[in-house]
């Protein structure tokens, strides 16, 4: 385990507090998967609307809510990518070795590789979960009250 922090030290800033930002990113991603079981409360209240005549509402409808957390990570990044230029510019004056480097984009790379590698994570996360949220629908929704054409949505769901 101390090899996997040694290599994500390695994405950060010298002397940056990465282990900080990496618990706030995490806690993120926490927070977001329980916001997301907002959809089983759409899903059930939904659930109790139907009638045996009308359909269940399409799946984009019940899952809008769930993930705005998601939608809002790469605003929550880009925070991170200016706060990590801001650390070399004003608090290490580490900028002018970092353009001396024999890697010439050493500097953008140390600013962006970790953000870059969890909003990718954060889109990574959010399609596995809207893919199981929905096989849940599919499994729990009777064909008697399937919306037309939501079976060709998959693809459009997911992503």
């Amino acid at each position: 385990m101390k090899r996997v922090w040694h290599r994500l030290e390695r994405y950060s800033p010298p002397g940056y507090e990465w282990k900080e930002e990496l618990n706030l990113i995490v806690g993120y991603f926490v927070v977001a998967v329980l916001i997301s079981f907002w959809f089983f409360r759409e899903f059930q209240s939904a659930m109790n609307l139907v009638s045996p005549s009308a359909y269940m509402p399409p799946f984009e409808v019940l899952i809008k809510k769930s993930f705005f957390m998601i939608r809002f990570l790469p605003f929550h990044m880009a925070r991170y990518i200016w706060l990590r230029y801001q650390y070399f510019n004003k608090e290490t004056k580490s900028i002018y070795l970092m353009l001396r480097l024999p890697r010439r984009f050493e500097y953008h790379f140390r600013c962006w590789a970790l953000p870059v590698i969890f909003i990718l994570s954060a889109i990574l996360l959010s399609m596995v979960t809207k893919a199981i949220y929905f096989l849940f629908y599919t499994y729990m929704v009777p064909l008697s009250a399937w919306p037309p054409g939501q079976s060709m949505n998959l693809w459009s769901v997911i992503l």
